[in-house]
């Protein structure tokens, strides 16, 4: 079993970062305070499934 989760950011993200937290597997970015996160259970995929 994965989790799905929210990161709600007080300040928005560097540039230098965005890429760490789009990388559209453990991360989407929605916005510059908005972070998608899921995290895999212990078999199965460890990515967000069937993103288009």
């Amino acid at each position: 079993m994965g989790m799905y989760s929210f990161n709600v950011i007080s300040k928005p993200i560097p540039d230098d970062l965005i890429e760490q937290y789009n990388d559209s597997c453990t991360y989407i970015l929605v916005n510059k305070s908005l972070v998608l996160e899921y995290g895999g259970g212990a078999i199965g995929s460890q990515c967000f499934y069937n993103i288009e």
